[in-house]
């Protein structure tokens, strides 16, 4: 079986609405550059995550590690939820790792990891240093 350990939840919503998720301008231009403009390449003008579950089976990936990309202490705990109801509807397929908000302080980052292991119970965490500019 085929694992694909790094799958970023997008949704139209959320590249609509970037400054909801991503505080940290330098990292909001960035994904505006990047992955704005060239995932509807890549993917056929689709830059959704429902594009990616599509793909799945095309490409013989059994099981896919999902977690979203956010800075925000709201932005994490909505992309935390989103990327549950997905594991939720392919157990099978879908594994979730959470997103903290590591520019939010210790108070915000404790709650989030409680809230990942408690009432989400995902297996792990994925930390994006350069996105809130940990260097």
């Amino acid at each position: 079986m085929t694992l694909d350990i790094h799958t970023h939840y997008f949704t139209a919503e959320y590249l609509q609405n970037l400054d909801r998720y991503v505080g940290l301008k330098e990292s909001r231009d960035y994904l505006e550059g990047v992955v704005l403009k060239n995932l509807p390449r890549v993917q056929s003008g689709t830059a959704t995550f429902e594009h990616y579950l599509g793909a799945m089976n095309r490409n013989h990936i059994g099981k896919a590690m999902v977690f979203g990309l956010s800075d925000t202490a709201a932005g994490c705990r909505h992309l935390n939820d989103q990327v549950h109801l997905l594991t939720e509807e392919h157990p099978h397929r879908i594994l979730g790792f959470g997103t903290i908000p590591l520019l939010e302080g210790m108070a915000a980052i404790k709650e989030e990891l409680q809230h990942l292991d408690t009432e989400l119970g995902f297996m792990g965490i994925k930390i994006y240093p350069s996105m809130s500019k940990l260097r």
